[in-house]
């Protein structure tokens, strides 16, 4: 601060109150030239990494209702979004050519308020359909910053759009990890008394978890 102490605060190029405030920010109070609010990812800082907390994925029967999981985590990170497995259907059992499955994922605070959602329309065809593979990234609405040592829940329903009556399959995680590590981040996960359809922290939905690191307090 030396040299805008000398040099900076005697030219006149800042009125008094702006020059009060810089200081003020220096000392890191609050003011209300500069936002103390943390800034949202941008740029080339910023780089994306999964958490990945199963060792494999198999194919079985899907069940209804809820899935959910519970996370927190060692430091603040921007959600991006969840990796979950993606669906199946055995054709040969179905009439139609064509089904639609829709995915509804939610991020809930340890209130239970929802903060960030994704939607996504799976279209199974039978021929020359979408090529989902096994997993499929389900990227937020909007970047949701994870505040340090907090719970989180994700929570996921998948249902058919047209009919009930297509029996479907889905791609779910095997030989989960209560705890991972990537990038400097550690993810700690907790079953959640939410799920109702076999997810928990050795099985399920929810491979892992998108996020990016950047403008957080360590960085």
């Amino acid at each position: 601060m030396t040299y805008f102490s000398e040099n900076v605060s005697k030219s006149g190029v800042l009125n008094s109150n702006e020059i009060i405030s810089i200081y003020q920010s220096h000392f890191g109070e609050k003011n209300d030239l500069f936002p103390h609010q943390p800034r949202n990812p941008y740029g080339k800082k910023q780089f994306r990494s999964i958490a990945n907390r199963f060792s494999g994925m198999l194919l079985q029967k899907s069940t209804t209702g809820l899935h959910a999981i519970s996370f927190y985590t060692s430091r603040d990170i921007w959600l991006t979004g969840v990796v979950i497995g993606c669906p199946v259907v055995d054709w040969r059992n179905v009439c139609s050519l064509f089904c639609t499955m829709q995915g509804e994922m939610k991020v809930l605070s340890n209130i239970n308020s929802c903060e960030a959602s994704s939607l996504k329309k799976f279209k199974l065809a039978e021929k020359n359909g979408e090529l989902y593979g096994k997993c499929y990234d389900m990227i937020l609405s909007t970047k949701l910053r994870i505040n340090a040592n907090q719970l989180y829940t994700c929570t996921l329903t998948m249902k058919m759009m047209e009919t009930n009556s297509v029996e479907y399959f889905c791609y779910v995680g095997t030989g989960g990890a209560q705890q991972t590590i990537s990038d400097g981040v550690t993810v700690i996960f907790q079953n959640s008394p939410k799920s109702k359809a076999g997810t928990n922290i050795r099985q399920g939905q929810f491979a892992g978890l998108i996020f990016d690191i950047c403008c957080t307090k360590e960085n």
